[in-house]
């Protein structure tokens, strides 16, 4: 039984007739941009609620895990609330675009985008701008763009479009091959700077073909050379056997590998059920690094203690509900794997940063969706948030 799923329909100009102050104003343009927007699902309603709480939560956080960097490094304490603003901005708007788009004509530009993914993956291992020893970026203009980041949209956007159309190819393993050698290319352009991206992208891959019919003795046939090329990827990067003996031990080295670890950990602690209250940690002021980025979770365990986090993991928890609702709604199979991919895109990177902070996966530098700093992720993440709420527009 569907839930939730109200009939689409144009906007009405007499349902503007007797308030003159929406004539024209923000609520005609919304209508105009949106033209279907009378009759949002439940569970739109819901999703767009939990992505602005996490957005302005993320505001507030970014600053407050920053000011005191932010105030060394540049002399400005909003340093980078300034350009996590603008960020979301951009965001705003790529989530408008993608809340519009025609699903059928974007699907003829499949081929288009998947150039374009590559050229800009490889753009980075040649010209990419150097962040904490590591080259994921690229700097167009005054933007320093993360293509990473976007192969993952483009590889949900990808491999629905692939299921969809060929939907009985999935049954035999030969059918496996042509989605795999797509997103294998991306995965080998990403994995030389950035194991956990590509380690993720794999597991989106194989969750994504899974729901789609793949037979799980095929996928699970796939996952031993994975694994080796895994072990491969660690052995030729020294820094990466350091971070897994590091999360495997971190007192071995409390000063050096296992240093981000136990300082998260100890940021988690003296928070304890209720936090030292907001702007009170301590982690922040030069103990633990990239407070505003890779471990912005541990700040909130601190300040807030483990009922921020709670809320930070509920917040979370309903996205995936309602997520998946809107995915159960769509009889059509490239909608339906769509909004299942912009889904567990999101929370599973929410899962692995939470991870991270609580020592549960080895140390990896991944943004907390919608909270982190960070303009890659963040727009992103609002642009697969504007397809979800594109596709909860039709009903089937």
């Amino acid at each position: 039984m569907k839930v939730g799923i109200m009939r689409t329909g144009s906007y009405s100009s007499s349902q503007t007739s007797g308030h003159p102050w929406r004539r024209g104003g923000v609520v005609d343009a919304w209508h105009r941009w949106f033209p279907a927007s009378s009759a949002v699902t439940g569970d739109a309603r819901t999703l767009m609620g939990v992505v602005a709480i996490l957005s302005l939560v993320g505001l507030w956080m970014v600053y407050n895990a920053s000011f005191v960097m932010a105030q060394k490094q540049y002399g400005d304490p909003f340093f980078f609330l300034k350009r996590q603003t603008i960020s979301l901005g951009i965001a705003l708007v790529l989530f408008a675009a993608a809340a519009r788009v025609s699903m059928d004509r974007l699907r003829e530009k499949t081929a288009v985008m998947a150039v374009t993914i590559f050229a800009l993956l490889v753009a980075v291992l040649l010209v990419g701008n150097e962040v904490n020893g590591a080259s994921r970026w690229l700097r167009l203009g005054p933007i320093q763009a993360q293509p990473s980041e976007v192969a993952k949209l483009f590889a949900i956007f990808y491999l629905a479009h692939y299921i969809a159309k060929c939907p009985d190819r999935l049954k035999r393993f030969s059918g496996l091959l042509p989605p795999l050698g797509v997103i294998g290319i991306g995965m080998a352009l990403i994995v030389i700077e950035d194991l956990g991206t590509a380690a993720t992208l794999a597991l989106l891959t194989g969750l994504l073909l899974f729901l789609g019919g793949a037979k799980l003795r095929h996928l699970a046939a796939l996952a031993l050379p994975c694994a080796l090329l895994v072990v491969v990827a660690v052995k030729v990067a020294p820094y990466r056997m350091v971070r897994l003996t590091a999360f495997r031990d971190p007192w071995a080295d409390p000063l050096g590998s296992g240093y981000q670890i136990l300082h998260s950990l100890a940021a988690l602690g003296s928070g304890g059920a209720f936090g030292t209250g907001p702007g009170e940690g301590k982690e922040k002021l030069f103990f633990l690094p990239e407070t505003h980025t890779d471990f912005i979770f541990s700040v909130i365990g601190e300040e807030f203690g483990l009922i921020g986090t709670l809320a930070v993991l509920a917040l979370f928890a309903t996205l995936l509900f309602c997520g998946l609702r809107i995915a159960r709604n769509q009889m059509d199979p490239f909608r339906r794997l769509l909004a299942q991919g912009a889904t567990l895109m999101i929370v599973l990177a929410a899962m692995i940063h939470m991870g991270v902070a609580t020592a549960l996966l080895p140390t990896k530098g991944l943004a907390l969706p919608f909270i982190s700093y960070g303009g890659s992720s963040l727009a992103v993440s609002w642009a697969a948030i504007g397809l979800l709420f594109n596709i909860s527009q039709t009903e089937d």
